[in-house]
């Protein structure tokens, strides 16, 4: 039995509520069976949990005022871990409310109806958010985990806002690039510099860091010059973009720290150390120089230096690139438990398990060909190997380098799973009708992080009787890329 305070149960309803919904049309368009259970359980404890706190007649208008005759506390019959998981359940409700807001202030005309919601989320959005950084209360002694993702989902969080970031990066860059040629019109530069500002505004208050809040509102504050027609150099776009672009830096280090120069350094003598390498490390400012080199007594050492501030891992410019030494460095570097490490001139890296890790896509078995009046046909399922779900699988038909067509498999298939059986009319297809030398299956997946997947079969011709061909995948023929 867990005491809770009725400030926290309210925000547990009202995340409940509002995502309720959301769930159960989740559960009703996955295909994965596993994935549906995980959902439906879900589900069923939500509308339990719920139906407990609702007993307790609370009043959610105002989720931090205490209305006459509630109490401060209540004993409820929570576990811990579903506490948790209500915890991140109400930091997701914080963004979606703020996504709300946003859409709200960006109307150009606002209704008396608009104006009141509007003051109700800001007054429903700053309680939670102060919460939230309160490690004392429920809320914030979870908040370093972030938002609840459901089963079946990937993140839209960290990963998501890490996507948009580098979503616009690259638009700057590309107006750099455009400005280095001096072939940058001056509408593309104000359309990009408009369209980082919107994204930037909805961005900053989705990552919930007043720094970077203000910042962009004082860059939206600016007084801004009108572009000239025609076109424009590097340093034009600079003057538009730059600040753009260093706060949109900040915010990606702030959502992905870089690791402390000690862990770097102690990571990389521990992967080694069961190796015939060394490794020297010497402290020079704020960098770390690492010399790796054989136990075996050989002359050469990689000369590696990690960045104080970064964390990037580099050969300085006046140093002659240990390309030797690093390509036996490489040719050695997997460890007797799995792991490796990967070197380039570049870089020194463990190369984690999330390779290993990875949804691994492939035929279950070999297709059934079939045909009728219809048509001609391949049966066939898709099978999850890997250890991590796929999602958003489709499956690729693809001759002589040439794509035939592209078809929906599945939402998600968990591990050892297949998907439900495809049923795939090729009959006016190249496969089909014309003789082909390369013909391939390839299998298009994610992982839950919105990581992108390639792998798949070579394929087969059989020749039939009609001058036409049936499919067939070739034995031990499976290939990622």
């Amino acid at each position: 039995m867990s005491e809770l305070y009725a400030q926290t149960l309210k925000y547990f309803h009202l995340a409940i509520t509002e995502f309720l919904p959301t769930l159960r049309e989740l559960r009703d368009n996955v295909t994965d069976a596993t994935v549906k259970e995980e959902i439906e359980d879900l589900i069923e404890a939500y509308e339990d949990i719920d139906a407990k706190i609702e007993s307790h007649g609370l009043i959610y208008d105002d989720p931090n005022r205490s209305y006459d005759g509630e109490p401060d506390e209540i004993k409820i019959d929570i576990p811990d871990e579903m506490i948790k998981n209500l915890a991140r359940l109400s930091h997701r409700l914080l963004f979606a409310w703020k996504k709300r807001l946003v859409k709200l202030q960006r109307k150009t005309y606002l209704t008396d109806a608009n104006k009141d919601e509007i003051y109700k989320l800001e007054n429903l959005i700053w309680p939670i958010e102060a919460l939230l950084k309160a490690e004392s209360y429920v809320l914030g002694k979870y908040a370093n985990l972030g938002p609840l993702t459901f089963p079946g989902e990937t993140s839209d969080h960290e990963g998501g806002v890490t996507k948009r970031l580098n979503d616009l990066l690259e638009q700057i860059h590309t107006c750099y690039s455009l400005g280095d040629a001096g072939v940058l019109e001056g509408q593309r530069l104000s359309d990009t510099e408009e369209y980082v500002r919107t994204q930037m505004t909805e961005i900053a208050d989705a990552v919930g860091n007043e720094v970077f809040q203000l910042k962009v509102k004082k860059l939206n504050s600016g007084w801004r010059t009108m572009l000239k027609s025609g076109f424009h150099n590097r340093k034009t776009a600079e003057s538009k973009l730059a600040e753009w672009e260093s706060i949109i830096n900040d915010i990606l280090k702030n959502l992905h720290p870089v690791d402390s120069v000690e862990n770097i350094v102690k990571t990389i003598k521990n992967r080694l150390k069961t190796e015939d390498l060394f490794v020297e490390s010497r402290s020079q400012d704020e960098d770390q120089h690492l010399l790796i080199g054989k136990r075996d007594g050989s002359p050469e050492k990689a000369h590696l230096i990690i960045d104080g501030k970064t964390g990037e891992i580099r050969v300085e410019d006046n140093q002659q690139e240990p390309t030797e030494l690093i390509s036996k460095i490489e040719s050695v570097l997997t460890l007797r438990d799995g792991r490796k490490i990967r070197s380039t001139r570049e870089s020194l890296e463990e190369i984690s398990d999330h390779d290993a890790k990875r949804p691994k896509l492939d035929l279950e078995t070999n297709f059934s060909v079939s045909g009728s009046s219809a048509g001609n046909f391949l049966k066939f399922k898709v099978k999850n190997d890997g250890e991590e779900p796929a999602v958003d699988v489709k499956a690729i038909f693809v001759a002589d380098g040439e794509e035939v067509e592209k078809i929906s498999v599945a939402h998600s298939i968990s591990p050892a799973q297949c998907s439900p059986e495809i049923n795939y009319r090729y009959t006016d297809t190249m496969l089909f009708n014309n003789q082909i030398s390369d013909a391939r299956v390839k299998f298009e997946y994610k992982d839950r992080a919105g990581n992108t997947y390639l792998s798949g079969r070579k394929l087969i011709q059989n020749d039939r009787a009609d001058g036409r061909f049936n499919i067939q995948s070739r034995p031990g023929d499976y290939f990622e890329e």
